[in-house]
C-alpha cells in the first residue's frame, strides 16, 4: 500500500519496478488511476532475479480516505504462465481472435512430439518420471507404475519422494534433485535404496533439468533396478553364447568354452576330443526349396546330433550345417562305433518337408593334444575336414580305418549286401534287401552284433 501525494511521488515509487522491466506495452497507464475507482490492468514481460522472463499482470487500484489518495499495487503471473494446459488452451483463444491456424508450419512438429511422448509413456519400458519446482511429482510412465504395483499415478502426483516415505536416505535424492533444479546439473546413476512393494531394492537414478525457454521449470528422470539391470545382463550374455536356430552353442560360445578345455589340459594334462561335423548337402537343399524346408532339415540333423551327444559333451553350431562337438570322451572304439551310428543315422534321412534328399556326414576328429591352442585345433580339423571331402569319406562305412564304399549304390540293389568287421566279426553294414530278407529293423539295432549268431544262429564265428 503506498500513500502518494502526487503523480510525482507515485512515478517515483513504480519507477523501480519499471527499471526490470524488459518489454512493456504502454505503462503509462499506471500512473494515473481511473478516479471512478475502477482498477487498471497492464501486463509487462519481467525478468526476475534468477534471469528467466515472465508475463506478469499489474494492477492499480486508487483508494480514497478522507481526502488521501492511496494506491493498492498488486502483480501477479499472467495465466499463461501457469497454465498447465497452456498448449490446448492457446488455439482456442487463437480461434476466439479469429486465427484459425496457430503456426500451421509447426503443428506437424507439436502433433508428432506429443504422440512420441505418449507412446514413451504408455508403452516404454522405462522407468521414467517427472516433477515440478518443487520436487513434486507431475507424471510418471507406465513401467514406473507397474514397477510400484500402482494402478494409477493419483498417489503420486502432488507428493515428494519425503511424502511417500519410500526412500530409506532420501538426503541423498533430495541433494542430487536441488543440484538439477538449481544449477541445471545431470546427475547420473545415483545410487540409493528404495521399498518397493515391502521390499527393499537397490536403484540407481539419473535426473537432469527441464527448461522453459531460459527457465528450469521442473526435473526429468529415470531409475533401474541395480539387481534386476545385472540379472538382464546376464540373461544377454548369454543370449549372445547361444545360436538362434537351433539353441546350441554358438561360435563364440564354444570359443569361450574351447578355453576351459585348453586350461584344463595344460594345468592338468586332461585331454579332450573334438570333432567337426558338416551335411554339405544342406546348402543345395538351402538353394532349392529355400530356407522353411532348409530349416526343417537342420532341426532333424541337429536332434539326430543330440540324440547321440546330448549326454556325453558340447555340442555346437558353427554356420550352415557345420557343427563342432568337445568332449573328454577317449578315442576309442566306443567312440568311433558312435560316429558310425550318427552316420547312418543321417544318411537315414531321405525326406524332408515332402521333398526327397540324400544325406551324407562328412566329420574329423582332433584330440586336444594335438595343438598347442584351441585355434590350432580348429586349423587342423577344417584341414582333415577338406580331406574327408575329397575323399568322398562320407559316402563311406568305418572298419576300422577309413574304407571308401559307395552306399547309395549298394542300399537299394536286390541282392543280399553286408560287411562284417573281420577282426570283431560285428556286421557294419546291411543294405535295404537284406534287412529285409533277414527282418532286421530300419532302425540299426544289428550294427555291432556278431555275424554268426545274428545271420547263421551259432555262438561261436563258423
Amino acid at each position: 500500500m503506498y500513500h502518494c501525494g502526487d503523480e510525482g511521488e507515485f512515478y517515483r515509487l513504480t519507477g523501480k519496478v519499471r527499471k526490470g522491466m524488459i518489454e512493456a506495452a504502454d505503462y503509462r497507464l499506471l500512473d494515473k488511476a481511473d478516479d471512478a475507482g475502477r482498477p487498471k490492468f497492464i501486463t509487462f514481460r519481467f525478468r526476475t532475479a534468477d534471469g528467466s522472463y515472465h508475463w506478469t499482470v499489474f494492477l492499480v487500484l486508487l483508494l480514497r480516505d478522507d481526502g488521501r489518495q492511496d494506491l493498492l499495487l498488486c502483480c501477479r503471473e499472467d495465466v499463461w504462465e501457469t497454465a498447465w494446459d497452456r498448449k490446448s488452451l492457446l488455439p482456442i483463444l487463437a480461434t476466439s481472435f479469429g486465427i484459425h491456424e496457430l503456426e500451421p508450419a509447426r503443428q506437424p512438429y507439436f502433433r508428432l512430439l506429443r504422440e512420441l511422448c505418449q507412446a514413451m509413456i504408455h508403452y516404454s519400458g522405462i522407468k521414467f518420471f517427472w516433477k515440478d519446482r518443487a520436487r513434486r511429482f507431475a507424471g510418471v510412465s507406465q513401467s514406473f507404475l507397474d514397477y510400484y504395483g500402482l494402478k494409477d499415478e493419483k498417489a503420486l502426483i502432488g507428493k515428494t519422494d519425503e511424502d511417500l516415505g519410500w526412500i530409506v536416505n532420501d538426503r541423498v535424492y533430495r541433494d542430487a534433485e536441488m543440484a538439477v533444479l538449481e544449477k541445471g546439473q545431470v546427475t547420473r546413476d545415483v545410487l540409493g535404496q528404495c521399498l518397493v512393494q515391502g521390499r527393499l531394492h537397490q536403484i540407481a537414478s539419473t535426473k537432469f533439468p527441464i527448461y522453459r525457454g531460459k527457465r528450469i521449470i521442473g526435473l526429468l528422470g529415470y531409475f533401474e533396478d541395480v539387481d534386476e539391470s545385472s540379472r538382464h545382463q546376464a540373461q544377454l550374455h548369454t543370449v549372445s553364447l547361444i545360436d538362434a536356430e537351433t539353441g546350441l552353442l554358438n561360435f563364440r560360445g564354444l570359443w569361450l568354452l574351447g578355453e576351459d578345455y585348453i586350461d584344463a589340459y595344460r594345468r592338468y594334462g586332461t585331454d579332450y576330443v573334438c570333432v567337426l561335423l558338416e551335411v554339405p548337402e544342406y546348402e543345395q537343399v538351402f538353394r532349392d526349396y529355400g530356407d522353411e524346408v532348409a530349416g526343417k532339415l537342420l532341426q532333424a540333423i541337429t536332434d539326430q546330433l543330440l540324440k547321440i551327444y546330448s549326454l556325453k559333451g558340447t555340442l555346437a553350431r558353427l554356420s550352415g550345417c557345420r557343427f563342432f562337438y568337445i568332449t573328454r570322451q577317449r578315442l576309442n572304439r566306443d567312440f568311433l562305433s558312435t560316429l558310425l551310428d550318427l552316420t547312418n543315422a543321417i544318411h537315414g534321412i531321405t525326406a524332408i518337408g515332402g521333398y526327397s534328399c540324400t544325406l551324407y556326414l562328412q566329420y574329423a576328429v582332433v584330440q586336444g593334444s594335438e595343438g598347442r591352442d584351441f585355434d590350432e585345433i580348429m586349423q587342423l580339423l577344417k584341414e582333415r575336414l577338406n580331406d574327408a571331402k575329397e575323399q568322398h569319406y562320407g559316402q563311406a562305412v568305418y572298419i576300422g580305418d577309413r574304407l571308401v564304399f559307395d552306399k547309395e549304390k549298394f542300399d537299394k540293389l536286390d541282392e543280399e549286401v553286408s560287411i562284417i568287421d573281420p577282426d570283431t566279426y560285428e556286421l557294419v553294414y546291411v543294405n535295404e534287401y537284406m534287412q529285409k530278407s533277414y527282418g532286421f529293423s530300419d532302425a540299426y539295432s544289428w550294427v555291432g552284433e556278431k555275424c554268426y549268431k545274428l545271420l547263421s544262429g551259432l555262438d561261436g564265428p563258423c
